[in-house]
């Protein structure tokens, strides 16, 4: 199921925003960073799902063993796209 490992996680993030949004406002910066890096990870973590390339960094991820990788870089692209969002709105 390697499109499964390269869907759930940004279906996760995006889901989890959404509920946030509810209670503070997410801006769009926050969305796409976090949705890019969730990326990143899980496209080669489906690829390795599927067998065809050993990817070695993936494993060097926080919290990989528990099957979740994507969730600090997710959260790491969250905080860019908001130290991005406070950048524009100085300017």
């Amino acid at each position: 199921m390697p499109v499964l490992i390269a869907i759930y996680p940004v279906a996760i993030v995006l889901i989890f925003l959404t509920f946030i949004n509810y209670a503070i406002p997410v801006h769009t910066y926050v969305y796409r960073g976090a949705i890019l890096l969730t990326i990143l990870i899980s496209i080669p973590n489906a690829i390795e799902g599927a067998g065809l390339v050993e990817f070695g960094f993936l494993h060097a991820l926080p919290l990989d063993s528990e099957g979740v990788g994507w969730l600090i870089p997710a959260v790491a692209g969250g905080m860019i796209g908001f130290i991005m969002l406070q950048y524009k709105q100085k300017k």
